[in-house]
């Protein structure tokens, strides 16, 4: 967390903001996940994360989904509803999730991850739209 925010602060002020409870599961389809308009906001790194050595696949999913939760709480204080009434096309499907991936594609370049991350996020996530399937 440290080259975070020293490197990118913003992104580590969003984590800070946005994510007030971090769980470990576990589980063999496990994953970094969480749900954004729950309240407080919820973080859960599964089995996949946890056992990862790779602080930059760490640091990417953290900014991706501190960002879902930004959305959906910008969304309640702008249109002053209840976070469960946000609708799901603000925080997730493509205008959610491009938005998150760009954070995520930013603070990894921004921390001087290695190409293969940029790709990754750019080329197998981005454009795969894996959230249409």
């Amino acid at each position: 967390m440290n080259l975070v925010k020293n490197k990118a602060k913003i992104y580590y002020d969003a984590i800070i903001k946005y994510v007030q409870r971090i769980e470990c599961v576990s589980g063999p389809d496990s994953y970094i996940f969480m749900y954004s308009c729950d309240s407080p906001t919820y973080m859960y790194i599964g089995s996949l994360s946890q056992n990862d050595d790779d602080n930059f696949c760490f640091v990417g999913g953290l900014v991706h989904e501190a960002y879902h939760i930004k959305q959906c709480k910008d969304y309640t204080i702008e249109h002053q509803i209840d976070p469960l009434q946000v609708p799901y096309d603000v925080y997730g499907n493509r205008q959610g999730e491009t938005r998150c991936l760009l954070a995520e594609y930013d603070v990894l370049k921004q921390i001087g991850a290695p190409q293969k991350y940029l790709d990754w996020v750019y080329r197998e996530v981005i454009d795969s739209e894996w959230w249409e399937e």
